[in-house]
Order: C-alpha cells, then sequence, then structure tokens
C-alpha cells in the first residue's frame, strides 16, 4: 500500500529491474488476483529473509505497506509501517471489526492510480473498517494480538486482502474501477516511452 493522498511513484530515473537492490514490485494483471497464499507453518531463516526483502522493497518504493505476493512469493507475510514504525506480520487474521470509514487507498501494484504524478484526486475511496482486532505471528513465530483502528487499521486490512488474493479495487464501483484501471494504463504507457531499458540500449 502506499500513501493514501499522494501515492509515491518510482521516478523516471528509477533503473531497470536487473539493477535494483531490491525485489521489483509486480503490476497488477488478472492473473494475480483470486490467488490465496499458503500460510507460514516453519519459522527459520528463510522468514527473515522474506521480512527483509519486503522491508527493503517497501522503503524503495516509499510504500507505507507490502504483501508478499507483490514480490511474487505466495505466502501469508506482509510489513507495514504506517506510522513509522516496521510491523512485520506473519500468517494475519482479522478477529473483531467494528465502525467503519471512507478514505482513499493507493496500490504500489497499481502505481498512477493516485493523486502524486496525475494531476488529479485520488479515485480510489472505499470504505474499511475503524476499528479491528487482529491476530499476527512476528519472524519468531510469536503470537501477537492487538487492537488497531484508524490508518492503522486500513493498512492490515489492505495488506491483508493481497494474502487473499483482493486488490483495493475490488471494493470499488465498476465506474470508478475502470477509472483506475484506465490511470494504471496511462501510467504504464508513459513509462514504457520513458524509461530506457540498458539491456536494450
Amino acid at each position: 500500500m502506499n500513501l493514501s493522498d499522494g501515492a509515491a511513484e518510482p521516478n523516471l530515473s528509477m533503473p531497470a529491474v536487473h539493477d535494483l537492490a531490491c525485489d521489483p514490485v509486480l503490476l497488477w494483471e488478472p492473473k494475480l488476483c483470486k490467488v490465496e497464499c499458503k500460510p507460514i507453518k516453519v519459522f527459520d531463516d528463510e522468514i527473515e529473509s522474506i521480512r527483509k526483502r519486503l522491508l527493503t522493497s517497501m522503503v524503495y518504493y516509499d510504500g507505507v505497506g507490502l504483501a508478499a505476493p507483490q514480490i511474487g512469493l505466495f505466502v501469508q507475510a506482509a510489513i507495514m509501517r504506517p506510522n513509522g514504525t516496521e510491523k512485520f506480520i506473519v500468517n494475519p487474521k482479522i478477529l473483531e471489526r467494528d465502525g467503519s470509514s471512507r478514505d482513499v487507498e493507493g496500490c504500489l501494484s497499481l502505481p498512477g492510480c493516485s493523486s502524486r504524478g496525475n494531476r488529479g484526486p485520488n479515485l480510489g475511496r472505499l470504505f474499511r473498517h475503524q476499528k479491528i482486532k487482529v491476530e499476527y505471528y512476528d519472524v519468531a513465530g510469536e503470537r501477537h494480538e492487538e487492537e488497531l483502528k484508524d490508518f492503522d487499521a486500513r493498512v492490515f486490512q489492505h495488506e491483508e486482502e493481497h494474502l487473499r488474493g483482493l486488490f483495493f479495487v475490488d471494493h470499488l464501483s465498476n465506474i470508478y474501477k475502470d477509472r483506475v484501471f484506465a490511470r494504471f494504463r496511462m501510467f504504464k504507457q508513459f513509462y514504457a516511452k520513458n524509461v530506457s531499458d540498458p539491456v536494450k540500449a
């Protein structure tokens, strides 16, 4: 997930994928939808590796959350830092839900669909539960249960849905979904024309 008001997009000088010091974030495509991730059962060094990879990519792309399937790892793990504090969540579940609030959202897998770089408003306004009680495991396999509210709750819900093959656009009406995807297509066309690949140069 990226910042809801002014989502960060990779700049025009971003290197080709093979030059990145992180995993590239996969762009939205139909085959990524409805793909449910496998729960993690063994907490070993590989889990710490996943945490580091998610953190590195999230920081590089200036996001506030990133789920494992967004970098091609189809396991139930995600990282978030809505308030600047890192939280790595494994096998997350929402136990209780309360209230609702409507706000804008963006997604690192759908760049170009929020206000930054588009000279227009973010069209991804959707309702989320305002307060949730959640369960998740940390990198060491220790279980946590806590209550989240407002933006923290929104980011958690956003990332947890990625692990079930869902995107924020799945909550939008067909009209707004079409507008979001129109901007997404414009973004891809713009970058295809303006970012050169050294391999092909």
